[in-house]
């Protein structure tokens, strides 16, 4: 989700949804950017704002809004409510989010920011964004409930209060776990009905600077311990919720639930073990998640299509060992099967691992993941980190300065790309993070990249962050 992709950033002209920000690449980077992410099955989205204005927007009159005391939130400058009813009435909401569909026709789904409105005016604009292609995601925990698939603050333990996390419905959620992330989070240190043993939930960790978060690893293990199961569970419809007796205000009560893909008859059953707790998950009757392991069965599925067997499995065994699993009847034949551990460079460490009686013996490092397919894939690595932009990987996220791209005069030796780690699951710790660092050489060094791709008449900016620890004068 961009959150600042219009104008001059963030909170920047709400609501001129088509003028995307020059300075981030105008309309065309956004397109390569839409364009290059579907290669990697990513979905993009922007945040709008259609409950306020602010005063540099070509929408802004005094017409526009809900009158001169109307101040909602204060950015770079004083925002003002709009008259909504007259913005939808009047068909202006409609022609500027037609301009943002043909500025940005890649988009997947709107994050719809601070909409306070009723369930009427709600599904008007729900209907609008869908009208136009888009799924639908809002800010707050109940907000647009009939079609927002992913609340904000239903999925961020650190934001918006333990009072807004979503809706606590089992009845909504038996019918629609499989639709959407709008449910109260998997959280039982907070109490309540934040309390999900079996079918968990989404939640959100960043890396990229939202109230902090810079902690890349946390966002790995966040995605695989947490993540990873819920979205396999979402995978199926909810078809039986048994509880236990028992007062729900002081206990979770859950004690079995039973899903099924109706396209091919998969029964899943996800069920607390005794007194604890812990979950264990059979697809088919074999067990594929038993506490804090699983070896899980990754399909494509879509509630249209029959669905595929799987083709890849994701192993994670959070506090690591050996550990054995009976294989999915689409790969219990195969006579052996590839591992490979799964990082931010690609794949790595191929193992082959021997099938007997339909069952892998995996040996796994704690928090680690894996993958498992049946055919001999190549080792799958990242080797463009460039795109077209005007400096090869600028993040050294290749993890390396051995490539054709860099020059290094002086103590080659002392040159190195080193890699954050910072221990803990705080946001707000750097760990996964890559730079450059130039470590007490032993004569005048430098490193250099050629900057390309410039265009005649055009003004550039260029900038480079440095942090000296010595005494020592660094030129830049």
């Amino acid at each position: 989700m961009l959150k600042g992709y219009g104008n001059e950033g963030h909170d920047s002209a709400h609501p001129d949804y088509g003028n995307v920000g020059e300075r981030m690449g105008g309309a065309a980077d956004l397109k390569t950017l839409t364009d290059n992410a579907h290669q990697y099955n990513t979905e993009v989205g922007v945040h709008i704002n259609a409950q306020e204005t602010y005063p540099e927007a070509k929408a802004f009159n005094d017409d526009f809004i809900d009158g001169p005391g109307s101040k909602g939130w204060g950015w770079l400058d004083q925002a003002y409510t709009i008259d909504k009813i007259k913005d939808l009435a009047s068909g202006t909401r409609a022609k500027r989010l037609d301009e943002l569909k043909t500025a940005a026709p890649g988009l997947a789904f709107i994050y719809l920011d601070v909409w306070y409105q009723d369930q009427w005016e709600s599904d008007r604009i729900a209907e609008q964004l869908m009208d136009r292609g888009w799924r639908v995601s809002t800010e707050f925990g109940t907000a647009v409930p009939n079609y927002s698939t992913w609340q904000h603050w239903a999925t961020d333990k650190n934001y918006g209060g333990t009072e807004s996390k979503g809706i606590n419905s089992d009845a909504l959620r038996f019918i629609s776990n499989h639709q959407k992330d709008s449910w109260v989070l998997n959280w039982p240190e907070a109490g309540g009905t934040a309390d999900h043993p079996l079918l968990g939930g989404f939640e959100l960790a960043g890396f990229e600077g939202w109230q902090s978060d810079k902690n890349f690893d946390n966002f790995i293990k966040m995605t695989f311990d947490t993540n990873l199961p819920t979205k396999f569970l979402q995978k199926y419809y909810v078809t039986n919720w048994e509880t236990t007796d028992g007062d729900p205000t002081k206990t979770n009560l859950e004690k079995e639930i039973k899903l099924q893909d109706p396209s091919n008859g998969d029964q899943v059953v996800v069920a607390r073990k005794a007194d604890s707790r812990e979950r264990t998950i059979k697809l088919n009757g074999n067990v594929i998640l038993d506490g804090s392991q699983y070896l899980i069965p990754w399909v494509k599925q879509d509630f249209k299509h029959k669905t595929e067997d799987a083709k890849k499995l994701y192993h994670w065994n959070l506090k690591g060992g050996t550990s054995t699993w009976t294989l999915p009847d689409s790969l219990k034949e195969a006579k052996e099967v590839t591992m490979y551990q799964l990082t931010d460079q690609g794949r790595k460490d191929k193992q082959t691992l021997t099938v007997k009686d339909g069952q892998i013996t995996i040996k796994a490092e704690a928090a680690t993941p894996y993958i498992i397919v049946a055919t001999d894939d190549a080792e799958v690595k990242k080797q463009d980190w460039e795109s077209d932009g005007h400096v090869y990987d600028t993040g050294f996220n290749a993890g390396t300065v051995d490539d054709a791209y860099t020059e290094i005069t002086g103590d080659e030796k002392a040159v190195t790309v080193d890699r954050t780690n910072q221990t803990g699951a705080a946001r707000n710790l750097s760990s996964g993070d890559y730079y450059l660092r130039v470590d007490s050489p032993a004569k005048k060094t430098s490193v250099s990249r050629t900057i390309s791709n410039l265009e005649p008449g055009k003004d550039y900016v260029a900038e480079v962050y440095v942090e000296n620890d010595s005494d020592k004068k660094s030129d830049a």
